[in-house]
This record gives C-alpha cells, structure tokens and sequence, in this order.
C-alpha cells in the first residue's frame, strides 16, 4: 500500500509536537529532496526519543527507496507492533505494505496472514473515508494471488466475486472526472480489466465456457432492483434509496446501493424523470461491464 498520507501526518506532527518540528522536519526534507542515507538517520534518531509509529513508516519507505528490503521488513514489523496512540492506521497500512512484500517474495501463507492483521487493524483505525469497494477489490485480489498460488482456485474465486462486477464509476476515485481520454485513467482501466481478465482465467478452471455464460445469464434474469423510501420527522425531507443485487455461482454481490435526498415534493418529481430510478438502467450498466461482455464473448 502507497504512504499516500505522509506529507499530511509530517505536517500535524511539526505542529502537534512544536518541540520536534525541526527534527520532524528535516528528516522529511531529506526524504523529499531523495536524500535517503540522511533521511534515514535522522528518522532513526526520531524514533529513538519518540517511538512514533509514524516515523517507522517513514524510515521503513525510506529503506524501499533505497531496495533495503530486509531492513523495510525489520522496520515494518516493529511499526506493526507498535503501542503508541497513533499506531492502528498506520501499523495497518504497514500491514499492507509488509504483506505485499511477502507475497512478491512467494511467501504465501505469511502474505496471508498479514493482510487478515490488516483489516482487522483497518476496521478500528481512523483512517481518511476511502471507497470500500475498490478497496475491498485491491485487497481481495492481493488475497486471491495467495491462494491461487498455493492451488486453492476455489478460494482465489469467492473472495473475488462479490466484488469483481464493478463499473469504472464504481471505482470512482481511480478516475478522475471519469474521462476515458486522460491517461490516468486509461491506465487504471486497463488494471482493472486486467484483474477481471485473470478472475476469467480462475473461473475456466473450475467450469467449462458454457456454464460460464449460463450462470451469468441466470445472474441477469435474476436481478434484483429494490427502492425505498426514508421520511424525515416532518415528512418534508425525503431520501430515496436504490439497491441492486444478483447472485453469481450462489454468492451475493451488491451491484448497486445508493440514496439521493431532497424535499419531498422535488425529490419525488426530479427522480420519476431520472433513469437512475429504473431496473432497466441498472441492467444495462451491468451488460457493459468489462467483466459481463469478457464472459459472454466466450465461445461454447
């Protein structure tokens, strides 16, 4: 996992901790300016006084840098142990990070392990709001090249299905304005339709092409489109709610869940005019998922 936050958490210690805000800041100086060597003794010399799991995190990035793959891990094991306040949301990143690690190095039942200490660790952080769906699909399929390495195809499948019919959209903070045009996001595309490319490749293991299609179908007949209605106190507010749901080889995925709010009389008007509200819609942004067209272009 990226150290997307370190430039944020540098700069709430040098202002939470005024009495380190010059070692604080020098040691991310010479992190930024790629002066690893120096940024490394003096993060080495923050957690000596401090023990801040933060400074671990950022010694062990450093150590990454600079292809120390061992001292990373030593470090990132320590930050994963670590007791201070602030230790959840970093030590489960570091989790993600150490777990990666692993399973780059073919140690799959420790990669495993790791990443279960991740979201245990992740469920009690306070970490910044994130799309859980892209996360959870990030995560499982770490988990499922684990188990498709140690020939546990059945499980490599199910982790990844309740989350591997997803849209571009759903995936919305990969793609930025959702414009196919702009190179980030051709890029994360095509990494997601990588991903569903080998799901594709793990379910042929376990059945033939045509059932394939036919369970797809029968997920498509089957589509559930659920809307209901939330009213304030007052009735005057109103939130309508949409769900949509199918079942894939006898696991659920939750396609579809959201809500839009308004005063009642606009809210009811502005949505019996918006195809969002429509099973219709719904299925036919599923009939366009990268997923949905790789299956049914599969020959008999």
């Amino acid at each position: 996992m990226k150290y997307y936050i370190a430039f944020l958490l540098t700069f709430s210690f040098s202002h939470c901790f005024a009495q380190k805000e010059i070692f604080v800041d020098s040691a991310f100086y010479y992190f930024h300016h790629a002066n690893y060597p120096r940024a490394i003794k003096a993060y080495k010399e923050l957690i000596a006084k401090t023990h801040y799991s933060y400074q671990m995190e950022m010694l062990a990035l450093c150590y990454e840098r600079t292809d120390s793959v061992e001292q990373e891990k030593a470090i990132l094991e320590k930050a994963i142990n670590a007791k201070d306040g602030l230790s959840m949301g970093i030590t489960a990143r570091c989790s993600w990070t150490l777990a990666d690690i692993y399973l780059r190095e073919k140690n799959y039942q420790k990669a495993l392990s790791l990443y279960d200490v991740y979201e245990e660790k992740f469920k009690h952080s306070r970490m910044p709001d994130i799309n859980r769906l892209a996360h959870n699909l990030d995560r499982e399929n770490a988990r499922s090249k684990c188990f498709e390495a140690l020939n546990m195809t059945d499980s490599a499948v199910n982790i990844l299905t309740p989350y591997i019919f997803c849209t571009y959209r759903n995936l919305r903070h990969l793609f930025s304005f959702f414009d196919p045009n702009d190179p980030a996001n051709l890029r994360d595309s095509l990494h997601h339709d990588s991903v569903c490319a080998r799901y594709l490749t793990l379910l042929k293991k376990l059945h033939n092409n045509r059932d394939i299609k036919a369970a797809l179908k029968k997920a498509d007949a089957d589509f559930v489109y659920k809307e209901s209605l939330e009213y304030s106190q007052n009735d005057n507010f109103l939130t309508k709610n949409v769900n949509c749901s199918f079942y894939f080889y006898g696991i659920k995925i939750n396609y579809c869940d959201f809500g839009e709010s308004d005063l009642k009389e606009k809210l009811l008007a502005e949505t019996s005019q918006n195809p969002v509200f429509t099973k219709a819609y719904h299925l036919e942004k599923l009939r366009q998922l990268p997923l949905y067209k790789m299956i049914m272009a599969l020959p008999d």
